[in-house]
C-alpha cells in the first residue's frame, strides 16, 4: 500500500449488505487502498427488535476498530 492511501471503510444502506461495494473495492484494492468492508448493519436483518440505536453502535465502532488496528 502506498503511504498516502487511507483506509476506505465501507458502509452498506438499508437494503443491501457488504458485497454492495464488491465491485468497486475490488478495482480500489488494485489501485493499492485498503478497503474494508466488514461493517454489517444489525438493522437491515428485519427483525423488530433491531434499530436505529444498534445501527447507531455499529457505526461508532467501525472506525474505531480500523484505528485501532492501526490502519488509518
Amino acid at each position: 500500500m502506498h503511504p498516502s492511501n487511507p483506509t476506505l471503510l465501507f458502509v452498506h444502506g438499508a437494503f443491501g449488505g457488504p458485497e454492495t461495494f464488491d465491485a468497486v473495492a475490488g478495482l480500489l484494492r488494485k489501485d493499492g487502498f485498503v478497503c474494508n468492508q466488514d461493517v454489517v448493519l444489525p438493522g437491515t436483518g428485519g427483525s423488530p427488535s433491531i434499530g436505529l440505536e444498534e445501527d447507531a453502535a455499529v457505526l461508532r465502532a467501525a472506525p474505531l476498530a480500523v484505528l485501532d488496528a492501526g490502519d488509518d
